[in-house]
């Protein structure tokens, strides 16, 4: 930030205290970016136990972004997956976690008016909001997870951990299928 920027009202003041590391990371957020990736994964439809589609889709993004991943669980179509990213020692783990599931299936004839509509299965943008039940529910949070842990990776901050090395785990998918 430019001494002009520490003077500027506009500016919140929490910014204006930002350290370097925090203002690089924040610096490779693309909002573009974060917006087509929670369309992207919400339109993924995992009304579980469905979820191994953008379990797979999660896995190969974060191997793209050059994170270590593995997946884990007790079923091959019902896993998780963990994504991790070196730290630096001397302080506490950064742990990411967000579900990949969504609460409608399409089955869910006694439960729901319209199971089928696509605010249950699909995302898109009205204006400046994005819409369907995956953005709130879970995976418009784990989208801005994915993006928070590139940035950091892409800035090549160091962040501290508790002798792990491995300050960051992501993300938490999948679960025991439902009946």
């Amino acid at each position: 930030m430019s001494a002009q920027d520490a003077c500027d009202p506009a500016i919140p003041e929490a910014k204006k205290t930002l350290t370097p590391s925090i203002a690089e990371i924040l610096s490779r957020i693309d909002k573009d970016e974060l917006v087509r990736l929670v369309l992207d994964v919400c339109n993924i439809d995992s009304g579980g136990p469905i979820e191994a589609p953008v379990a797979r889709y999660v896995g190969n993004w974060l191997q793209a972004e050059g994170f270590r991943v593995r997946n884990i669980g007790l079923l091959a179509e019902c896993f998780n997956v963990l994504a991790r990213l070196p730290g630096t020692g001397g302080g506490y783990s950064l742990l990411l976690n967000s579900h990949m599931d969504t609460a409608v299936r399409s089955t869910d004839i006694w439960l729901r008016t319209d199971p089928d509509a696509d605010v249950h299965h699909k995302a898109w943008r009205e204006g400046d909001e994005l819409v369907g039940e995956g953005v709130v529910n879970d995976k418009g949070p784990l989208a801005a997870f994915l993006i928070a842990a590139k940035a950091i990776r892409r800035a090549g901050v160091g962040v501290p951990d508790r002798g792990t090395r491995y300050p960051f785990v992501a993300i938490r998918a999948s679960g025991i299928p439902r009946q």
